[in-house]
């Protein structure tokens, strides 16, 4: 086995950080996962001090070995931790890597082994390198049964979202996200961004959200405008809803009546205007209305 290993290593300065056996496809028959890299710890790794080159799914038949597909480890971020683990309800088990970008990230990728070829499973990690992913074990029964995704970067207008993800028949099936959000704007322009933004992030089943939504706006039937993304990914992302050549709320605001225009130079090129209707009641401003003045 020494030798075979050897032959495998691309970088002599790696060591040989994994080396576990296990029934991956439930077929009775144990492979044998291995990892190379740099660590002090793999079972409890620094995500700073740990570099994880070379996984590898490995079987073994009269004596000989083979490797099963290819390199498992991160491409894009690197793989800092390795173990295999079983999922809720599932009989065979499976290949947890976690990645980093080495700074504000950590994902996963998680993989099983099908007609003896790895397959990911599931591959979750922040494309704005801002973030963590990690699957859970809710029960503590040894078993994980879900995933979260936790993000708090210009994806999601730097609201704190935590998304929610349940292993149900053999798959990864969203359930919802909750949302941490400030207290309720006081001013008319902050009652404007907030609802956008809460419009524009993906978090689909979030009750903080919802509820937040539906104080802003007290007459959802009244919206006659669509919130999409594309159009609002410069004002919201790069530009934070701040008045500029490209976005501007312009505000009439009476003592309990505001109107309000925002206009959008939308990353398409197309300007769009829309149309707000406020009003005061219970000392709080509210959007009664919202038409789309394209």
């Amino acid at each position: 086995m020494s030798s075979f290993l050897d032959s495998i290593k691309e970088d002599p300065k790696d060591v040989l950080l994994f080396n576990e056996s296990a029934d991956l496809d439930g077929d009775g028959i144990e492979e044998r996962v291995v990892a190379f890299g740099q660590s002090d710890d793999i079972k409890d790794p620094d995500i700073n001090d740990s570099y994880i080159n070379q996984i590898y799914m490995i079987s073994e038949q009269n004596g000989k070995f083979e490797r099963l597909g290819g390199n498992l480890a991160g491409e894009t971020y690197y793989s800092y931790s390795i173990d295999i683990v079983r999922l809720q309800d599932s009989p065979q088990k499976y290949v947890y890597t976690r990645v980093t970008n080495g700074a504000s990230l950590s994902g996963f990728i998680l993989y099983e082994l099908k007609e003896l070829q790895p397959e990911v499973i599931e591959a979750s990690s922040s494309a704005t390198g801002v973030g963590g992913d990690e699957l859970i074990d809710s029960d503590d029964d040894g078993r994980y049964d879900s995933f979260i995704q936790m993000r708090d970067s210009y994806d999601v207008l730097y609201y704190p979202v935590t998304r929610s993800f349940i292993w149900k028949q053999g798959k990864f099936v969203y359930e919802g996200a909750s949302v941490a959000l400030p207290d309720y704007p006081t001013a008319v322009r902050e009652i404007i961004t907030q609802y956008i933004g809460l419009k524009l992030i993906d978090a689909a089943n979030s009750p903080e959200r919802e509820e937040r939504l539906k104080e802003l706006c007290i007459n959802e039937s009244a919206v006659k405008a669509e919130f999409t993304w594309n159009d609002w990914s410069l004002p919201a992302t790069v530009l934070g809803f701040e008045d500029s050549e490209d976005f501007k709320i312009d505000i009439e605001e009476q003592a309990d009546s505001a109107r309000a225009i925002v206009t959008i130079s939308a990353d398409s090129g197309n300007k769009h205007e829309y149309k707000f209707q406020l009003k005061k009641t219970e000392n709080k401003w509210r959007i009664v209305s919202i038409s789309d003045g394209r």
